[in-house]
């Protein structure tokens, strides 16, 4: 008596074949997936006051940065309590970005220059990075963000 469930069929191979090769596509989405985001904490401190807000702007590029709001991945007005003010950008994914902030003192939500353009407000960035005769570079203030939760710190200066 032959065992007809043992019988190899054009059918059957076609149905392994399918199992197979869904299997190998839903194994290599899977390897491929991206980490879920993360939250980044900053904390700036060094304010002169609690007078208006922290202008926070994150960039994933050099473009921009730290001048062009619009070239920004995300833009953030806080408020400053105890000259400090704390931000957390949640669902963050993770990769390179600079940070850089303005202490916006009368609130018209803009860093206000002299006729010369040096600012009349407290300004920086991330890893404290300074500019000579301008705004710092991308090069100085890129920090890689990799862990979830991770803190920043960020000291204005004026």
């Amino acid at each position: 008596m032959s065992n007809v469930y043992a019988m190899d069929t054009p059918r059957r191979r076609a149905a392994t074949a399918t199992a197979i090769v869904t299997a190998l596509i839903a194994l290599a989405l899977s390897a491929g997936a991206a980490p879920p985001p993360g939250k980044l904490v900053v904390e700036v401190t060094g304010f002169h006051s609690d007078a208006g807000q922290l202008l926070l702007r994150l960039y994933a590029s050099e473009a921009g940065f730290p001048t062009d709001g619009s070239r920004a991945i995300r833009q953030v007005a806080q408020p400053i309590t105890g000259r400090r003010a704390v931000v957390e950008l949640a669902d963050l994914p993770f990769g390179s970005y600079a940070i850089g902030c303005v202490h916006d003192e009368n609130g018209n939500g803009k860093l206000d220059t002299n006729p010369l353009g040096i600012p009349r407000e407290g300004v920086c960035a991330s890893n404290d990075a300074r500019g000579h005769h301008g705004p710092p570079r991308w090069s100085d203030a890129r920090f890689e963000f990799r862990a979830d939760a991770t803190p920043l710190q960020i000291h204005v200066r004026y």
